[in-house]
């Protein structure tokens, strides 16, 4: 059974190959799996942690403010100064388009780019993976409310599921353009899917996995051999066929997913697997900014070692900025969520 840092990993690991080949076009595909994921974990942290308190709002927020901010803020200003290296009229082209901004939303922009809520709302942001941490952000605000919820959906897990199901059916037939797509609103069925998994208990048996696997498996080979689906997804990301795919086909992975959360104990290095996942995420992000520009008018034998260089410079940044950065903060967060100082201010 394939444990959950791993998922996590591979799931990062989709998304880098996303941004660096036109082959691979399962980067919202991977972010949407995430949300599942979140949605289960939020779901078994709240529960098992945060309910012990009779008000359990504040430590919650801060916990999970506290477990995004440090590194978001740390790449995202890292990504601001390699940009400007790289693009010395950066600075101008941003103070441009915030000039195009009403006053309010030229608040909310650098608001954003300090707290992430928000951050969604702007095309112009340099640290572009984050608008998925500003979804994330919005579904923990929602959460401790949802939770009062949620645990009754147990009893009716059949219609709950098929609510879920026509929902993500709905959200596939959104327009990219509307100013709900860039809200929680929009992904909130596949967090629901996520915590309906955890109050519901719910695993799979190793066939139905297989057969979910296997099948995920045919619909990809199915869209790469295919020449007119190919230059529907390999070559043009945008197209409505290819988001439609990437939002249908997470449903295939929940049976892996859910059971990847119920294994055993973990290993050292699934555990650093999966924490290095969020810092590797948004790291990506910040060695691609000079990859792009390196990569300019290369020939394919010199592509394919900048791409072998980046992909090593990336997992080797991320493993150092999570063992001396994100490591002891998260430390830290950790001791205080069971300290006497959050139970008071609970």
């Amino acid at each position: 059974m394939i444990r959950p840092g791993l998922v996590r990993f591979a799931l990062a690991i989709l998304v880098v190959l996303f941004h660096i080949t036109k082959f691979v076009f399962l980067g919202h595909f991977a972010v949407l799996c995430f949300f599942m994921l979140s949605g289960y974990w939020i779901a078994y942290m709240y529960n098992s942690k945060y309910k012990v308190a009779n008000k359990t709002f504040l430590p919650f927020y801060i916990s999970r403010l506290w477990r995004l901010l440090p590194v978001y803020m740390l790449l995202n200003a890292l990504a601001f100064l390699v940009a400007v290296h790289y693009n010395y009229n950066y600075t101008a082209e941003v103070a441009s388009y915030t000039k195009q901004l009403s006053i309010v939303n030229q608040l909310l922009f650098w608001l954003s780019n300090v707290f992430i809520l928000g951050f969604g709302l702007f095309p112009k942001q340099v640290l572009s993976p984050a608008w998925s941490l500003d979804v994330e952000l919005q579904f923990y605000l929602l959460f401790p409310f949802l939770f009062y919820f949620l645990p009754k959906a147990k009893h009716y897990l059949p219609q709950v599921s098929g609510l879920l199901l026509l929902a993500v059916g709905i959200v596939s037939m959104l327009s990219p353009d509307l100013f709900i797509s860039k809200t929680v609103i929009v992904y909130l069925p596949y967090f629901l899917i996520g915590s309906v998994i955890y109050f519901g208990d719910i695993s799979f048996s190793k066939r139905t996995e297989t057969l979910f696997n296997i099948s995920l498996i045919l619909v990809l080979a199915i869209n790469y051999a295919v020449p007119f689906l190919r230059d529907a997804t390999v070559y043009h990301h945008l197209s409505d066929y290819n988001r439609y795919l990437n939002n249908y086909l997470p449903l295939l992975l929940i049976p892996l997913l859910s059971n990847s959360v119920r294994t055993g104990s973990k290993s050292i290095m699934d555990s650093l697997l999966g924490n290095v996942s969020y810092v590797l995420y948004l790291t990506h992000w910040v060695v691609l900014i000079p990859y792009l520009y390196y990569m300019q008018g290369q020939n394919t034998t010199t592509k394919l070692l900048y791409s072998a260089t980046y992909l090593i410079v990336t997992l080797c940044s991320s493993y150092l900025i999570y063992t001396f950065y994100d490591k002891p903060i998260d430390k830290l967060r950790r001791k205080w969520t069971v300290s006497k100082e959050s139970l008071r201010l609970a």
